[in-house]
């Protein structure tokens, strides 16, 4: 109510029932609000206390409405605009919320809890310098706000500044000890500088005071997966999907799934199943159908979705598609989600014909978007790992959509087509039953190298000086299970004087379990070497110390194996009947060295052990591999554009000669 107007008969009534409200009797206070309303339709109070009441029941688009009514009534209380926000917000409809926000605080300046609610929102556009300035602000009102710190340090740590954003969350938990929220915030910037053991504490005592936060949960779960912990860690992950079920979360469960050997391809094509029957096939029944253009010899618009258009493996496996592909048949439109662009960034931004930044946008909208485009076949290079965009493929917002490079297993979805592979990747008869995809087998390699610049020439085989075999593994921590250690240690047991140099993320608490797990098969620690990530031109020098490169299994390496192919060091692999066990033998068959690929983990430490006693056939190859990968299709982008473009002639050529003119069936 406006001060210093008369009250009316709704006035008294709205009074009647913020009374009920207090003694905590609702079903009296809304009937009270709703009674106003009958005698004063416009009655702003009322309308904006049900919209709060329906905004908290989860009925958003009702409880916009009635405070859009509200304001409409009486557009001069920032307060209005403020819970108005606040839902829009809950909503995803974060245009709307932002320019509510900016309302409130032209009305407003001081709001706090504008401004940090602003700075959240900016967060997640993302602009993280706006965010500094909004949560900025908010401090300088109300320096103890918990909520303003938070946000700060968030936007810090996405600028790659968490040395200065840890000290900020460490003050918000001296003024509020029990936050969860802080802890878990605490625990990302600790995980970003690969502190894992101090993140995993912060996440343990986040679960512990909040048993049911799924944020939590799911970190936690992320977290755990680094030290090997798996089955601890999908648990975590598991009740957090219980929770809270959310699609980015579930693809975590199916991409830790993947490093997991206690569950067959069978278990996990299913848990992928799941996944699409909940979240993505409904969206596709839905879609509305795509006219297509039916010239099969037309100029194709290719568009390709990633938020990996920066300096990541994927990247690397693409550039030689983008460095040579046919201009006047192909037109490449890109849809990034890179929220920190690098030079590899803004080397793709210059080689295609349309780029769009999808940052920040909602999955409906990047299928919007596409439409717009009128892209022809669309290609996802993420599959179920963070930050794909799997909910727009499931609109089906191009006529033939197809998965490549970033995820090695199926999507699961009705709305991908195909999956684009080799013949060593998914042996005929192997592992199409366990794809919703149609499988399109290249004839050579699915992977087209192409070496980093910093590299150095191979050196000499450290064993001859050392006169012992030095091993190495360079892959991901989370894929070296106990079952793998178990193999490692089989090896070293064999061959007395060998050692292991073994390059993890993160130490600590990290480097603790590897030394147990190794303890624990009698190996002393003096013979495991654990380092640290390192930078790229460090990482290949390191080669220089290594003679052979293990594989770990059933997670299979694919750049650190071309790496250590490029540095002349051999790898040795075992593949499964899982798409991330065989990436490495897809590697290794493309250079003609299969026999480096074992068939099971009795061969495995086998072929290892021989392998490492023949130190002059070692020495030999070592000094012949890199011109060999210079030879070979794996390192020849021209080939492998003209292959791929070739297969999307082809598959566009189906679709257009498929009875009917458009596509969106499930079929």
């Amino acid at each position: 109510m406006k001060q210093g107007k008369k009250k009316t008969v709704a006035d008294e009534i709205f009074l009647k029932g913020l009374a009920f409200d207090r003694q905590g009797q609702t079903s009296r206070a809304v009937a009270c609000y709703l009674d106003a309303l009958r005698h004063e339709p416009g009655h702003a109070d009322s309308l904006h206390v049900l919209g709060i009441y329906r905004a908290q029941r989860g009925e958003l688009d009702a409880a916009i409405q009635l405070m859009k009514a509200a304001i409409g009534s009486n557009p001069y209380f920032p307060d209005y605009r403020y819970n108005l926000a606040k839902a829009l917000e809950l909503a995803d409809k974060n245009v709307e919320a932002e320019k509510e926000y900016r309302e409130v605080l032209k009305q407003k300046p001081a709001h706090v809890d504008a401004l940090i609610n602003l700075s959240h929102l900016m967060l997640n556009k993302p602009d993280p310098e706006a965010a500094i300035r909004y949560a900025a602000r908010a401090l300088d009102l109300q320096p103890r706000s918990v909520g303003a710190h938070n946000n700060l340090a968030l936007a810090l740590n996405s600028l790659d500044r968490s040395e200065e954003a840890e000290p900020i969350l460490l003050r918000a938990l001296e003024y509020a000890p029990d936050s969860a929220d802080t802890l878990v915030n605490l625990s990302r910037v600790y995980k970003r500088r690969e502190r894992y053991q101090e993140a995993i504490a912060c996440l343990r005592r986040a679960v512990a005071l909040n048993p049911n936060l799924p944020e939590a949960l799911s970190n936690l779960g992320s977290a755990l997966k680094f030290e090997g912990k798996l089955d601890e860690a999908l648990s975590c992950i598991r009740k957090a999907l219980s929770l809270v079920p959310k699609a980015s979360a579930h693809s975590n469960l199916l991409f830790t799934l993947n490093y997991h050997p206690g569950y067959s391809a069978a278990e996990v094509f299913q848990e992928h199943l799941a996944w699409a029957q909940r979240y993505a096939n409904r969206l596709t029944r839905a879609a509305p159908p795509l006219l297509l253009d039916k010239d099969p010899s037309r100029r194709l618009r290719i568009g390709y979705v990633s938020p990996d258009f920066r300096q990541h493996p994927v990247a690397t496996f693409l550039r030689p598609i983008f460095a040579n592909y046919d201009k006047n048949n192909f037109e490449i439109c890109c849809y990034s989600d890179v929220s920190a662009a690098d030079d590899t960034t803004r080397w793709f931004e210059q080689r295609c014909s349309t780029w769009r930044d999808i940052v920040g946008k909602t999955d409906e909208d990047v299928a919007g978007l596409i439409r717009e485009d009128q892209i022809d076949i669309l290609v996802d290079l993420s599959g179920h790992t963070s930050g794909n965009r799997l909910l727009a493929f499931a609109r089906k917002p191009a006529p033939v959509q197809v998965s490549y490079l970033g995820y090695l297993g199926t999507t699961g979805m009705a709305a991908m087509d195909y999956k684009i592979t080799d013949a060593a990747m998914d042996p005929a008869g192997l592992t199409e039953r366990f794809h919703t995809e149609r499988l399109i087998r290249l004839p050579h390699s699915m992977w087209c190298y192409s070496p980093p610049e910093q590299a150095p020439e191979p050196a000499c085989t450290p064993a001859i000086q050392r006169g012992y075999v030095t091993f190495g593994s360079f892959n991901n921590s989370a894929k070296v299970t106990p079952e793998v250690v178990d193999a490692w240690a089989r090896i070293l047991r064999a061959l007395p004087d060998a050692r292991l140099i073994m390059v993890t993320k993160g130490d600590g608490s990290v480097h603790e379990y590897f030394r147990s797990q190794f303890a624990r098969n009698d190996i002393a620690p003096e013979r495991v070497d654990l380092r640290r990530r390192m930078p790229l031109a460090e990482y290949l020098r390191l080669h220089s110390e290594v003679d052979i490169t293990l594989d770990p299994f059933p997670y299979t390496g694919g750049t650190t194996t071309c790496h250590s192919l490029w540095m002349g060091v051999p790898v040795i692999t075992l593949p499964g009947n899982k798409p991330f066990s065989r990436s490495g033998a897809s590697i290794l068959h493309a250079l003609g060295l299969d026999d480096w690929v074992a068939k099971t983990v009795d061969e495995y430490v086998d072929v290892a052990v021989r392998k490492a006693s023949d130190i002059p056939s070692l020495q030999e190859l070592r000094g012949e591999l890199r011109t060999r990968m210079q030879g070979a299709p794996l390192t020849n982008g021209k080939e492998l554009a003209d292959t791929i473009e070739d297969v999307y002639r082809k598959i566009w050529s189906d679709a257009v000669s498929a009875p009917g003119s458009t596509q969106n069936s499930e079929s």
